[in-house]
């Protein structure tokens, strides 16, 4: 049996919430078990239907990678900083890691330069720099359309944006 431990400690209501909203969907007696019914997260390959759509609508892999604003390249020049600001145009809050447990949400110039190494990033923009987590502590952000996993609000260390 592999025991994963937690990024950080978490806290008697967070447990709690978890399991209270786990009852809807956890085994009783009498019902098959989970691997019973176990389904792929994601369904096999029509190749027929991919076939049938790619020729209804006429579009192909290279055409729809030429109407990328970043065009595909070879070589191993970093381009985190062109293709943020094609995603992310002006300056909204974005919120990049380091890892899991070092992150923070800042203006996206205040990022620039920085994120070649600085491999993780909410895809959506935040809508502020910190937030309310389930038991009332203000040290999360939260983006303006999508829901992320929990981030630590932990500072970055001096001299990083």
């Amino acid at each position: 049996m592999v025991v994963y431990a937690p990024a950080r400690k978490q806290t008697a209501g967070e447990i709690k919430r978890a399991v209270e909203r786990s009852a809807a969907c956890a085994w009783k007696p009498g019902e098959p078990s989970v691997r019973e019914e176990y389904r792929p997260a994601h369904p096999e390959l029509d190749q027929q239907f991919r076939e049938a759509v790619i020729a209804q609508e006429g579009v192909t892999l290279s055409e729809l990678a030429a109407t990328s604003p970043e065009a595909a390249a070879n070589d191993a020049a970093p381009r985190a900083e062109s293709i943020v600001d094609a995603c992310f145009p002006g300056n909204p809050l974005l919120c990049v890691a380091k890892s899991v447990k070092e992150a923070a949400t800042r203006p996206r110039e205040t990022w620039r330069g920085h994120l070649t190494r600085l491999p993780l990033m909410v895809p959506s923009p935040m809508k502020t720099s910190k937030g309310r987590t389930q038991d009332g502590r203000g040290v999360r952000a939260m983006p303006r359309q999508h829901r992320a996993a929990p981030l630590s609000g932990r500072r970055a260390r001096s001299g990083d944006p």
